[in-house]
């Protein structure tokens, strides 16, 4: 297994070996990527009344345009295309994505030239996030059959107020990827120093849902 971090995306390539004795010359294997890439607040122009999007629309702070939505869809398709392809000699197989508005953004995105041939199949479900972005899931067609997807809440509260905080799900995906059973779990975990300061430090409900979607996803 191979493994290799940057400051947007981190994947794995996995080596599936074809079975046979120790006595053969030459193994046969094939190459497959799993990844996951923070697509850096990928809002849709249109502002969305139930979204707090409003920097992101044309007249907002951001003058998200058009124009500039579509060179950032073009930008990240490219490079999505390029994730594990000196390795796998393909793109991801699987891919968790965070900082997502909707699921427009990700049709959008797998509808890119770099990427559509790939035939991108798309998990979201809409989450309570404050900020109004979710987790995700993209993954080759041919390649992993979802079985079963499922969202879980992360609840935290404010350590002053002791009001709830909303932020976005946790998603888990469960299917077969080459033959095999797999389940995969895709967060986005609150930032305490930037993003939410007034959550109580002293709490671990982050690794504490983890642990137990892993209870619940393994046999």
């Amino acid at each position: 297994m191979f493994l290799r971090f940057s400051v947007r995306y981190l994947f794995f390539a996995i080596v599936f070996f074809s079975e046979g004795g120790f006595s053969q010359v030459k193994q046969e294997y094939k190459i497959n990527t799993i990844a996951f890439y923070n697509l850096e607040n990928l809002f849709h122009p249109d502002d969305d009344p139930v979204t707090f999007d409003d920097d992101r629309t044309p007249n907002g702070k951001d003058h998200w345009t058009y124009e500039i939505y579509k060179k950032k869809l073009q930008n990240m398709a490219k490079v999505i295309a390029m994730i594990g392809a000196d390795i796998a000699q393909n793109s991801p197989a699987i891919l968790g994505v965070a900082e997502i508005e909707n699921r427009k953004v990700l049709e959008d995105l797998v509808n890119e030239p770099e990427i559509l041939h790939k035939n991108y199949g798309i998990v979201h479900f809409d989450s309570p996030d404050r900020r109004g972005i979710d987790v995700g899931l993209l993954y080759q067609k041919a390649l992993f059959k979802p079985t079963s997807t499922k969202t879980h809440e992360l609840v935290i509260y404010d350590a002053k107020t002791s009001k709830r905080i909303y932020t976005r799900d946790q998603l888990v995906v469960s299917g077969y990827f080459d033959g095999d059973l797999i389940h995969i779990i895709v967060n986005h975990w609150p930032s305490r120093r930037g993003e939410y300061p007034e959550v109580n430090t002293k709490e671990k409900k982050q690794p504490d849902l983890i642990k137990k979607l892993l209870t619940l996803s393994l046999p």
